[in-house]
């Protein structure tokens, strides 16, 4: 049987022990320790992800969350992560172990209002986008409306069959 004391996954006593009833329930649901591939996949990854000539150019907006008594990754190594992606926001939550969402639950509590924020924040500036996109179709459009039409008028003059009931 696993001791909560000085696990190194969460601090609620309460999931710690929920998640090990699941597994003597079902032992499938367990996992051992990492494989020496998993390993060395572990490692070419972060190597990889640590590059600044990989992360600089994902321009896409990313939310990480940091668990600040993290004793399985490297609370540094997250900070580091995130300074390095271009619109990355960090967000670091005190006392809270590796698995957040299996933490107590004002850290859940902080976390998923953390998630609703960056969501929210994120949808507001794709409308933002998109309705920059609209103005300045608009504007452009209003702008080039007389060539546009005449442009329009003068090819379908032109054209073998709408020319036909353009002269009339």
């Amino acid at each position: 049987r696993k001791r909560f004391e000085g696990n190194r996954l969460t601090g609620d006593e309460a999931r710690f022990r929920e998640q090990h009833q699941w597994i003597a329930r079902n032992p499938e649901l367990a996992t051992g320790g990492p494989s020496f591939a998993w390993l060395r996949a572990a490692q070419r990854s972060m190597r990889t992800a640590l590059r600044p000539a990989f992360l600089a150019p994902i321009k896409a907006p990313c939310l990480v969350l940091s668990p600040a008594v993290d004793r399985i990754v490297s609370v540094g190594a997250s900070q580091h992560l995130a300074q390095a992606l271009p619109n990355a926001l960090y967000v670091e939550f005190p006392e809270a172990g590796h698995e957040l969402l299996r933490e107590r639950d004002p850290v859940r509590v902080l976390l998923w209002q953390r998630i609703d924020d960056f969501l929210v924040w994120l949808v507001l500036a794709v409308v933002a986008v998109a309705w920059a996109g609209v103005l300045y179709t608009y504007r452009w459009f209003a702008a080039h409306a007389d060539s546009l039409l005449a442009r329009a008028l003068a090819w379908s003059h032109d054209h073998p069959v709408l020319g036909r009931y353009s002269m009339a």
